[in-house]
């Protein structure tokens, strides 16, 4: 650890009563807001120029030989007929067995989709996907102009109980009332790295700069031991964020209390925190973001000395929008975490849209979003079904019109004190409220952490956006009371198989609900179980009144997603436990030749041509890409064409691909006979019905294994977890 390494102090004992009773002994709050200008909303982002991507291979052994190789050099097939060969160069190693390589060009992320169709398991190549930009995620900051004061403690509204005219709080009060444990809790801030604040004395640990780009790092180098911020700020962006930004959601979690500085961090009687780089100037990447994940969660990374810090959380304010959902690479980085006993919270996004930013569309994680203070949705908040809640963080509402703009205190060296919000300030609210939780409950699970957050959550008031539509905005608002009471009690969880929220028409789901206490499983028959669909199109159940459902899905995605809400009853006592699983149909596309191979009427040295039977159940966009054949074949709008040689049969191997969802079909192999050729015996085709790299057959090889296309296309998702799911897409990380 380096000579900034600090020791925590021990926690102040017996303060809470005072903060509690006595909050007026503390000094005044920030100015009224209600003068503030409107904060910003950020429109759609547009379908980002990618640069640099990430190759990930079955096992580490073949990563490194592929990485031996150098660089890879290849056509970008269909849009880009014509263009310059593309080079993709290898920068660094991701994990074992992935890799990050530059673009020689830029491509948009159909391309990248169109490339991963193209060169799949292309010298045992697993899968290719955007390695996006990354930023965090405090977009919204309105600036008071003022100075440092002793103490904003009284502006922390998120502090306070939900109330007819604060609806937002998140009664961290009655959570300290309630604490009896100030075990400490370590949280894994991955984020822009340390910056000195005196409010945070004795709370941090250094970890590591996981930056690895000189230009974007702003300290002049790669990646080091340093995780010390250069402490700018970022021209252009909006509110200036600068490189505070991890300090700044620090403070929110593990602020001193009662030290005449500043605000009280959320959980300030146990929380510390461990401080990890992997934002740069403005901006970083999401592969960086994985290595910091997994560097932080106690996983060896080549070249760079383990964590000496254990952590049990791990807060993630940052986040780009990715088209296609969380990439496999990043649910990897997250499993690793997951796997460990780690919780993972990370910020919606502020972008305003109905998808959440990866790393929150990854599965198993805790995904953030942002109220104001009178508990609307706020309007820059991204929200979706699988948003898990809501927490405090301010700024205009989405519906409500009378409505208080107060952010949270925030402070940096430059301003001093201003009101901050964003989805940024949010998830360290739920960040502080599980390190509350495992200080009473060390052996809570991940996915019990969830389950309890969910089911303690406060619902939206009367009038606000998440009341108006039911399921866009998690289980509700955050209480972290509520929370921390429950720890000691039983916990609903659910399973689902298949384990991916997102399946294909006429599948068969099984949904199974468990009682989990603190000792483990509770015993089933001490409970009486309900299902009830509350959306989708209905389907007919095996059962309703025991542990597991099971039922058939319909056949299209075109009535939304299947709600199911399950109670468990206890006999004995009568008390009423609920769930929520959501799954959602997406069926992939099909391709069948339109005609017989022997109606292609093909001649040697002439054109050749036949067209694609090309459809989709769900409507989605679908076209064809040729994963091996002659060379200089076309496959646009569902038609080939290409120059027939001197020999006969020519075999063809194509799939169907939609760009909007990134499924594909299972190949298809055309064998056409030429009149006029040389008559040759067919090459086998590849075990399972396998494809080749397309393009030019000297340039590339054959797939191989390409039968599994439907399980590459899973691939893509990630793994669920019980009553969740998401699927978006790749574009720029940011501070949230």
């Amino acid at each position: 650890m380096s000579r900034f390494s600090r020791r925590p102090l021990s926690a102040l004992r017996g303060l809470s009563a005072l903060l509690v009773l006595a909050p007026a002994a503390l000094t005044p709050a920030l100015a009224q807001d209600a003068l503030l200008p409107a904060p910003q909303v950020l429109s759609a982002p547009a379908d980002t120029a990618i640069q640099q991507v990430v190759l990930t291979w079955p096992d580490a052994s073949q990563a490194t030989q592929a990485l031996a190789a150098g660089p890879i050099q290849t056509q970008v097939p269909d849009d880009l007929t014509g263009a310059p060969a593309l080079t993709l160069t290898p920068l660094k190693r991701l994990g074992s067995r992935s890799a990050v390589f530059r673009l020689s060009r830029p491509l948009s992320t159909r391309q990248i989709r169109l490339l991963d169709a193209h060169l799949s398991r292309q010298n045992g190549l697993l899968r290719i996907e955007p390695d996006v930009a990354v930023s965090s995620h405090a977009l919204v900051t309105y600036d008071r102009g003022s100075k440092p004061s002793d103490s904003y403690f009284s502006a922390q509204w998120n502090l306070d109980a939900s109330s007819a005219s604060l609806r937002g709080g998140a009664n961290f009060f009655g959570a300290w009332a309630r604490q009896t444990s100030e075990q400490p809790v370590t949280v894994g801030v991955i984020d822009t790295g340390y910056s000195p604040n005196n409010d945070l004395t004795g709370r941090e640990f250094l970890g590591y700069d996981f930056v690895s780009s000189p230009e974007q790092s702003g300290d002049g180098d790669g990646r080091d031991a340093d995780p010390i911020s250069p402490g700018d700020y970022c021209s252009g962006t909006l509110g200036a964020i600068g490189a505070w930004h991890g300090m700044q959601v620090a403070e929110q979690i593990a602020a001193n209390a009662n030290n005449g500085l500043g605000l009280i961090g959320a959980a300030w009687r146990n929380a510390r925190i461990l401080q990890v780089r992997a934002l740069g100037s403005c901006s970083g990447s999401l592969s960086d973001v994985a290595d910091a994940l997994r560097w932080t969660a106690g996983e060896s990374i080549a070249g760079i000395p383990n964590s000496s810090t254990p952590v049990r959380v791990i807060n993630l304010s940052l986040g780009g929008q990715v088209d296609g959902g969380c990439p496999a690479f990043m649910q990897d980085a997250v499993n690793v975490a997951l796997a460990r006993g780690i919780v993972v919270v990370a910020s919606a996004g502020n972008d305003g849209l109905g998808t959440l930013s990866a790393p929150a569309s990854c599965e198993g994680v805790i995904s953030v979003g942002a109220h104001t203070y009178q508990g609307d949705l706020a309007s820059y908040s991204n929200h979706q079904s699988t948003l898990t809640l809501t927490a405090p963080a301010g700024g205009n509402c989405k519906t409500l019109t009378d409505c208080r703009t107060n952010g949270l205190p925030a402070w940096n060296p430059v301003k001093g004190y201003s009101s901050m919000g964003g989805t940024s300030i949010a998830a360290p609210q739920v960040s502080a409220t599980v390190a509350l939780m495992l200080a009473e409950a060390p052996s809570l699970t991940p996915e019990r952490v969830k389950a309890i957050l969910r089911q303690t959550a406060v619902a939206h008031p009367a009038g606000s956006y998440c009341a108006s539509q039911p399921g866009e905005c998690g289980a509700g608002m955050l209480n972290a009371s509520a929370a921390l009471a429950a720890v000691a009690q039983p916990t609903l969880l659910l399973e689902r198989a298949p384990d991916d929220a997102t399946v294909p028409g006429g599948a068969r789901v099984t949904v199974s609900a468990r009682m989990v206490t603190a000792s483990g499983n509770d015993t089933p028959s001490l409970y009486r179980y309900t299902w009830t669909q509350t959306a989708g199109t209905p389907v007919s159940p095996s059962a309703t009144d025991a542990p597991t459902l099971s039922f058939t899905t319909p056949p299209r995605r075109s009535d939304g997603p299947l709600r199911w809400q399950v109670s468990a009853t206890q006999i004995a006592s009568g008390e009423v436990f609920t769930a929520e699983s959501e799954i959602r149909i997406d069926n992939p596309p099909a391709l069948t030749p339109a005609s017989a191979p022997s109606g292609w009427g093909c001649t040697a040295g002439q054109t050749c041509s036949g067209q694609l039977a090309l459809s989709d159940a769900d409507g989605d966009s679908v076209i064809a890409v040729q994963l091996s054949g002659p060379e200089g074949a076309v496959a646009q709008d569902g038609r080939i064409a290409f120059t027939a040689g001197t020999t006969s049969p020519v075999t063809l191997q194509v799939v169907a691909l939609s760009p909007d969802t990134g499924l594909r079909s299972a190949p298809v192999t055309i064998s056409i006979p030429i009149a006029g050729a040389t008559s040759v015996a067919p090459s086998p085709a590849p075990a399972g019905g396998g494809g080749g790299g397309g393009g030019s057959v000297g340039e590339l090889m054959l797939l191989a294994g390409l039968a599994a296309c439907g399980a590459l296309a899973r691939l893509r998702r990630p793994v669920a977890t019980p009553g969740t799911g998401t699927k978006q897409g790749p574009e720029a990380l940011r501070p949230q």
